[in-house]
């Protein structure tokens, strides 16, 4: 059986000493952890009244929602179910499900505020699994919210066992996968107050709108202009000139249903030629099915996370390439004035990084080391002075003075020389 759960209120339900003492478990150094609790338990609260903020509310829970640091840190209080959950199987006291034929067994899958556990489908499992959820409750402060929590059942699972692991659960059983995709999803929008969840569902629509077209069925739920159906490598949508037709008309108008083919006249009056013969060749069903969006990354046609991930790095190519051809003054760096100020050469490659770290005395070379992101360097310093809290710390500060130095300049200030930054630092 498959059991979707549900924390209510995620974010605002983190206990912080929980917080804490899961992140000493995973060995965070101390001064780290002191830096993540003071970032979290220094937080106030003010509540609009008539427009004028009052009050001075200081939480001893939870940690802000919006904020950045905060999905990560849920995460790590997360990471206690996880390991709870492990912990089970280990002991055999929890079985997951095998995901093929001589394949690993899979106990769990998680997102975010959304979590998938996996087990047999037995009281005894349901016991165990039960007394982990309630251990893990006690301990982070989270809740889980079983009206929306829900089993899903393998159909060789008898009723009577199901029946009795939905009372003891409390939960729904639902009777077929939920699908994120498909129309309700291309057409959904953000809503107020959204979840973590939600908002990272959502972050996908865009590539996904990119990766769709109709496959025209009946043609009553396409707009023949501004909809994606025409079966071109480009843009898929209609680039004549609309005439008289209105802006809501549907491809059905374009479809004789008695005969189930194109009605020629009338593409030929309204289309560029070269449309009207793509649109003659559509192949119409004698059955004039209901219109389907199709996933034109695939060559069947569905959606899959390997086509999509091809799809965003050829658009990010695309994207890159199209910043490349159209450099301004504002890309070009204020130090050297020769290269893009690109985060590699601002904090790295730069003749005025580089007098920086000279400065520094740190036993670490960014400037010869390849990096894309800040975390790229941060990661591999990290790993290479095995958590040296020193370096890393100071690493932090003399990239961050970089950056600060580069935006008084920019903005008027004085310019300080790479010991003036060391000493700053210090």
């Amino acid at each position: 059986m498959a059991l979707k759960l549900d924390i209510s209120k995620a974010y605002n339900r983190v206990e912080w000493v929980c917080l804490d003492k899961i992140m000493e478990k995973l060995r965070f150094g101390v001064k780290w952890r002191g830096f993540i609790m003071q970032c979290v338990s220094t937080v106030t609260y003010s509540i609009k009244i008539n427009g004028i903020p009052r009050g001075n509310i200081i939480p001893s829970t939870g940690v802000c929602q919006g904020d950045h640091l905060s999905p990560y840190l849920f995460l790590l209080c997360a990471e206690g179910l996880s390991l709870l959950i492990k912990s089970s199987v280990a002991s055999g006291v929890l079985e997951g499900v095998v995901v093929c034929r001589n394949g690993p067994k899979l106990s769990q899958l998680f997102f975010a505020g959304n979590s998938l556990i996996f087990c047999k489908a037995s009281l005894t499992k349901c016991d165990a699994l039960q007394q982990a959820l309630k251990v893990y409750e006690q301990a982070s402060g989270q809740q889980l919210n079983r009206a929306k929590t829900s089993l899903f059942f393998s159909r060789n699972t008898p009723l009577e066992i199901q029946e009795e692991i939905k009372q003891r659960f409390g939960a729904q059983v639902i009777k077929q996968h939920e699908k994120y995709l498909g129309c309700d999803f291309v057409e959904a929008s953000l809503g107020n107050n959204p979840s973590f969840s939600w908002r990272s569902i959502m972050s996908a629509q865009k590539l996904v709108r990119g990766g769709i077209r109709w496959r025209v069925g009946n043609g009553k739920d396409i707009h023949i202009w501004g909809d994606k159906w025409l079966p071109s490598l480009t843009t898929f949508r209609l680039a004549s000139p609309r005439q008289f037709p209105h802006q809501d008309t549907r491809v059905s108008e374009l479809i004789d249903h008695a005969t189930t083919s194109c009605k020629f006249n009338i593409l030929d009056a309204l289309f560029l030629p070269h449309e009207a013969e793509m649109i003659k060749g559509i192949p119409i069903s004698s059955r004039l099915p209901a219109d389907k969006l199709i996933w034109v990354e695939a060559s069947n046609g569905k959606f899959s996370v390997k086509s999509a991930y091809g799809l965003a790095m050829r658009l990010a190519a695309g994207a890159d390439q199209s910043i490349s051809s159209d450099r301004s003054q504002d890309q070009i760096c204020d130090e050297c004035r020769e290269n893009d100020e690109t985060t590699d050469h601002l904090l790295w490659s730069c003749p005025k990084a580089k007098e920086v770290w000279s400065f520094s005395k740190l036993a670490v070379s960014p400037s010869h080391a390849r990096v894309n992101t800040f975390f790229d360097l941060l990661w591999g310093v990290t790993m290479k002075e095995r958590g040296d809290e020193d370096v890393v710390a100071k690493l932090v500060c003399t990239a961050w003075a970089i950056w600060h130095n580069r935006n008084v300049t920019r903005h008027g200030g004085q310019q300080r020389n790479g010991n003036e930054l060391i000493r700053w630092v210090a």
